[in-house]
């Protein structure tokens, strides 16, 4: 795993990037991107990005409940 500065925004997306496109099953980097995102003010962006993580995520995905919670919130924004 790449060690970044703290605040390289830019390092850490290209990250994210490269984990989904080297396993696309990864729930946590769909939704870790879309985290990412909606700091950046990218709202369709992170809604794609939380949807992804719900499709692709195990039944038993501990995090499922609260993207869930989070993508109905940045649905009514």
């Amino acid at each position: 795993m790449l060690k970044r500065a703290r605040g390289d925004r830019a390092g850490g997306m290209k990250d994210l990037d490269r984990a989904i496109e080297l396993d696309p099953r990864l729930p946590s980097a769909w939704s870790n991107r879309g985290i990412a995102r909606r700091l950046d003010g990218d709202l369709p962006g992170a809604i794609s990005d939380y949807e992804k993580a719900l499709e692709v995520a195990p039944a038993d995905w501990n995090h499922r409940e609260r993207v869930k919670r989070d993508l109905e919130q940045m649905r009514r924004e």
